[in-house]
């Protein structure tokens, strides 16, 4: 009998890593040919527009990705929504106007099960939970589940980049991202429109939100023709989280409930690595965004200078989605066998995925005066990159003789593959040395 219920289990835990691993493989993968990709659709709103990359692409579905970016317009506001996956965002564009909030925009992530903790001062008393200034160069965390409306308080468009990780295990449906407004009248996909209170009877939504059937149709949406982002006539009513309300824990608001959902990424002095000649590279993990254990993503912020060069590396335990933020580079990326799946530029805009274990090299591409700035959103929480040049390299760490019989060199040859000083990021005159 014990034999019995052993192989019982046995079996469903093969069965349940075959199904999970079939989730974020669900096709075999071919990646012999990489591409930089651009959006394929855009979905216009009254305060705004939506593009999306094409989510069936072969490099999309085989990383379990999908990706879209957001243009909100001053005053624009993006209707409530939550999607089935986690995702991160980066606000790429904003400008700050001095007499709202400090920062291009304000937002909510409203994490179910989490207390209403921030009171406003207001007449009303409105109690919420916590309300984010976001400005250009902030990493947004969203949950899965989580839902989020945005506002634009800035003077000139805002334009948030996001990567929606649909194979993540939080994800129990397919790799489609489906996304759930609870306001307006949506329309994302063509004979798709519509709220998530429009699904249900005018009498069960006022029933329910204990409302009168005027109030109800209003809720449904009904004759909205706004889109999903809309115009505010009005400034929007100043939101800050003002005051926070004590009261008795639930066991989550010691958790994800109290973490910072916003991190600015952009600031060069905060880079982990540094080289005056060369560009900044700033990693976001776990242990300086602890919130991102429960999402199981991080994100890179790289800039490199003029002809300046990222050593040639590959990452240990997770895919890269590289979006060009400014300027132009010329990558290179390697399979295995030593076969070369992508050499071209990347520029503002277009997004190339570079899977695990493959080598990439980034380089300023030549005539690229302001460089190149990327961010490297990666599916993993903790994500780790292997140097194949530089200090902290691969070919630093093996003795002379195995460099010089797996190259054929002499000594001498050998112990110049060792001599690069810098540790990530390589200046245009190799003398000069990270500091």
């Amino acid at each position: 009998m014990a034999n019995s219920l052993r192989l019982a289990f046995l079996v469903l835990f093969q069965s349940s890593l075959a199904l999970s691993l079939a989730h974020r493989y669900p096709t075999k993968c071919s990646f012999d040919k990489l591409v930089a990709l651009e959006p394929t659709k855009r979905v216009e709103s009254e305060g705004g527009f939506t593009e999306y990359w094409d989510s069936k692409n072969d490099q999309f579905q085989c990383v379990g990705v999908s990706a879209l970016r957001y243009s909100i317009k001053p005053k624009g506001l993006l209707l409530p929504h939550y999607i089935n996956a986690p995702r991160l965002q980066y606000v790429l564009q904003g400008t700050f106007h001095h007499c709202m909030h400090a920062g291009t925009g304000i937002l909510e992530t409203v994490v179910p099960g989490c207390p209403e903790t921030f009171r406003e001062q207001t007449r009303h008393g409105d109690q919420h939970q916590k309300i984010h200034a976001t400005r250009e160069g902030d990493v947004i965390v969203v949950p899965t589940g989580s839902a989020q409306w945005i506002y634009n308080s800035g003077e000139t468009d805002m334009v948030i980049f996001s990567v929606i990780d649909s194979a993540n295990e939080d994800n129990q449906l397919d790799l489609k991202v489906r996304k759930f407004f609870l306001g307006g009248k949506p329309q994302e996909e063509k004979g798709e429109e519509g709220n998530m209170f429009s699904g249900l009877e005018l009498k069960t939504v006022a029933e329910s939100l204990d409302i009168d059937m005027g109030i109800a149709g209003k809720v449904q949406g009904v004759d909205d023709p706004r889109g999903s982002m809309i115009i505010v006539e009005d400034e929007l009513e100043t939101l800050s989280p003002a005051v926070e309300e004590s009261g008795n824990g639930n066991g989550l608001d010691e958790t994800v409930c109290t973490l910072r959902l916003v991190h600015q990424l952009a600031e060069s002095t905060d880079a982990d690595k540094y080289n005056p000649r060369a560009g900044f590279l700033t990693a976001l993990n776990t242990p300086n965004l602890p919130v991102l254990q429960y999402v199981q993503l991080g994100v890179d912020r790289g800039v490199l200078y003029k002809n300046a060069v990222m050593a040639p590396h590959y990452n240990l335990n997770c895919h890269a989605v590289i979006y060009g933020t400014e300027g132009r580079g010329w990558i290179e990326v390697v399979g295995e066998n030593g076969r070369k799946v992508y050499e071209g530029e990347v520029r503002e805009g277009q997004i190339l995925i570079v899977p695990q274990q493959f080598v990439v090299a980034k380089k300023a591409a030549e005539g690229s005066d302001e460089g190149f700035g990327w961010i490297a959103v990666k599916t993993s929480d903790n994500p780790m990159i292997s140097p194949l040049a530089g200090k902290l390299s691969l070919i630093r760490a093996m003795p002379l003789p195995v460099l010089m019989n797996s190259f054929r060199l002499t000594a001498e040859e050998a112990i110049s593959l060792k001599k690069r000083g810098e540790l990530t990021l390589f200046s245009p005159d190799p003398a000069q040395t990270q500091i």
